[in-house]
């Protein structure tokens, strides 16, 4: 069985880079994404790639309840 990817979603570059450079330390496999939008475009068309998905809660265009929302059904 592979491994699965965590993503990161957070609007401030910052925090999501140390998120990922901290799990990576750690030996997971991370996408960081810093648009809400964009990360649920690539989580929808490649679902099978991610186990967990960290998400900021403020975001500008949909926040991380409305963004969860929609990945939960997948």
């Amino acid at each position: 069985m592979l491994a699965k990817s965590i993503a990161i979603v957070d609007d401030d570059v910052n925090i999501a880079d140390l998120f990922k450079d901290v799990l990576e330390d750690d030996g997971y496999t991370v996408v960081a994404f810093t648009d809400s939008i964009a990360a649920l475009n690539h989580i929808q068309k490649n679902p099978e790639e991610f186990g967990l998905v960290i998400s900021d809660y403020r975001m500008p265009q949909m926040n991380g309840y409305e963004l969860c929302t929609k990945l939960i059904h997948l």
